[in-house]
Order: C-alpha cells, then sequence, then structure tokens
C-alpha cells in the first residue's frame, strides 16, 4: 500500500480528522498545513524548525507516520464491520478474534479461505483505494495459508497477489515457527542488544 503521503485524497484526511474527534481549528491548521509549502511550529512561543509542507524536511519531522495512521483507521473500521456483516470471519487464537493488524505501513488481513470472503476482502480494499486515494498493491501482496489450503492459487488470483508459504519473515520475525524455538529468540536478541549498543 502506498504512504499516507504519496497520493492521499486530502478531503477524505480531514474527514477522518473529524471523525476522529480532532475540532474544527484543528482541521483548519492541517489544511493550512497541506496547501503550504513551508511553515514552522511554534513551541512555548518559539519558532522550532522548518517544515517542507506536512512531510517535513528531515527524517524526524514527519508527520506522515502518524496521518497514515488515522486514515488506516478508516481500513480498521471497513474491516470490522464487513466481520460484524457476515462477509468474512475473524481468525481466532486463544479467546482473541482478528480480523485484521495494522503495523507502520503494513497490513496483515486475515479470512477463511473460501471465495465469498476472498471477494469480500477484495471489495473492501477497493472501497478503501477508492475512498482515500492509496493505491493498493496487490502483486506485492501475499497470500499465506495456514494448514492446507487444496485452491489457494485460485483464491490468489481473485485477489491479484502472489502465493507464499509459512516460513516466512515479517518484521525480522519467522512466521510460522515454533515461538519456542531458540533461534527464533536469539535473532531477535540480538537485534535487541544492537539497538540497545548503539
Amino acid at each position: 500500500m502506498e504512504k499516507a503521503y504519496d497520493h492521499i485524497n486530502w478531503d477524505f484526511l480531514l474527514y477522518m480528522l473529524s471523525r476522529c474527534g480532532f475540532g474544527e481549528r484543528w482541521r483548519k491548521w492541517m489544511r493550512h498545513c497541506m496547501s503550504t509549502a513551508r511553515f514552522s511550529v511554534l513551541v512555548n512561543g518559539d519558532p522550532v524548525g522548518f517544515f517542507n509542507n506536512l512531510w517535513g524536511l528531515q527524517q524526524g519531522d514527519s508527520l506522515s507516520p502518524l496521518l497514515f495512521v488515522i486514515i488506516m483507521k478508516a481500513l480498521s473500521r471497513m474491516m470490522s464491520a464487513a466481520v460484524e456483516g457476515g462477509f468474512f470471519s475473524r481468525f481466532s487464537v486463544e479467546n482473541i478474534n482478528i480480523s485484521h493488524l495494522l503495523f507502520a505501513n503494513d497490513t496483515l488481513l486475515f479470512c477463511e479461505a473460501n471465495v465469498g470472503h476472498i471477494q469480500s476482502l477484495k471489495a473492501i480494499l477497493l472501497c478503501f483505494e477508492a475512498v482515500s486515494s492509496l493505491k493498493i498493491n496487490l502483486a506485492e501482496t501475499e497470500m499465506v495459508a495456514v494448514g492446507e489450503v487444496r485452491n489457494i492459487r485460485g483464491l490468489a488470483n481473485i485477489l491479484g497477489c502472489a502465493v507464499s508459504l509459512l516460513l516466512l519473515k515479517y518484521l525480522g520475525l519467522s512466521l510460522g515457527a515454533t515461538f519456542k524455538a531458540k533461534a527464533i529468540w536469539e535473532e531477535v536478541m540480538e537485534k535487541l542488544e544492537n539497538r540497545l549498543a548503539g
């Protein structure tokens, strides 16, 4: 999926800000920031740096991750409504029902391996793309079967995505591996130690 700052529909973003409870004054400020080439923010009355529109000049100056989260709230609500409407069901793990997980600009969607659920999922993604103007890149999307799924290639063709198998890496962790496997956690511990050492 594209990031919010690439091609976002600004009216949709302002609508989402309203739905999330941001006041009119804040939304006017955001609209001004979106339409201005460069601006500065006052902190305790003093200007703090300059931003190149809403997305920032430097890595840490950007508001785009926060705006992306707000935009993705719409996809989250659409997924929840589809589950409540019976268009597909959640994945159950130890009394926790999950239909989707959103992390940074990655999205994991869970549903049953049947044609109706995949068609519903495709419809949701197309609707989200239409209202947000964010392109869903199905060419980089992978369908992963949990357990045996005989018609996985046919289901992937409906969605227009590739098929992948467990064991795969996501956020540096091996999905599908036994969580108690020492090798899995050694890699995580090494990454944490490297971060803490820095």
